[in-house]
């Protein structure tokens, strides 16, 4: 009876657990609520449990699938998503780009990467030859480098010669090149070349 229909409407706008659907309302007792059924006569139709103090209301939806099997979906389920971007503004907050990244707790974020020091060093060396199991360094100029920091090298002659190259910070903006002979034996005269170095300051 209508006035039956707007007692439950009334119910339905009061109490928690209480289902709502397009063709009508049905009240479930305390919080454990069971759907209607979803049929053919049902798809489309939208149903939705409302949630108690505290708690989200979750929305349903009849719907069929390619089984043409019917089922209620909560479209917020990620797996009612079948096709079709989900935008990036809807994954999480901050803003999205190419250089931040989505962290665990939903968040848009710039990753954590060691800061470069100053303008990474290129220059001409050109090592002497090094016997087995000797080596030579030279060392540069590094402005803004601290003992503390971190630094990496590089020498385009290197190849596969077996030579091992390190650098460190030796002092305050000085920088120093180790070239190390690993081989058993014989010596090694390594080409002249591009010396690069790259410090970085020390997160820790």
């Amino acid at each position: 009876m209508p006035g039956e229909r707007s007692l439950l409407r009334l119910l339905a706008s009061a109490v928690p657990g209480v289902v709502r659907w397009g063709e009508g309302v049905l009240a479930a007792p305390g919080r454990s609520v069971t759907l209607p059924v979803c049929d053919a006569d049902r798809e489309g139709a939208q149903t939705w449990v409302r949630g108690g103090v505290g708690a989200a209301s979750t929305l349903y939806w009849c719907a069929k699938n390619a089984s043409n099997a019917y089922a209620w979906v909560n479209p917020r389920d990620a797996a009612a998503l079948t096709s079709g971007v989900v935008a990036p503004a809807r994954l999480g907050s901050g803003t999205s780009g190419p250089s931040t990244f989505l962290r665990g707790d939903s968040a848009w974020v710039v990753p954590a990467s060691p800061l470069i020091v100053g303008s990474p060093y290129s220059g001409t060396w050109d090592p002497p030859s090094v016997a087995a199991g000797a080596q030579t360094n030279t060392t540069i100029s590094y402005p803004g480098a601290v003992t503390t920091d971190l630094c990496l090298c590089s020498h385009n002659q290197h190849g596969t010669t077996n030579l091992q190259l390190t650098c460190h910070v030796a002092a305050a903006d000085s920088v120093r090149v180790v070239m190390s002979n690993a081989n058993a034996a014989g010596s090694v005269d390594l080409a002249s070349g591009t010396l690069t170095v790259t410090v970085m300051r020390n997160p820790s």
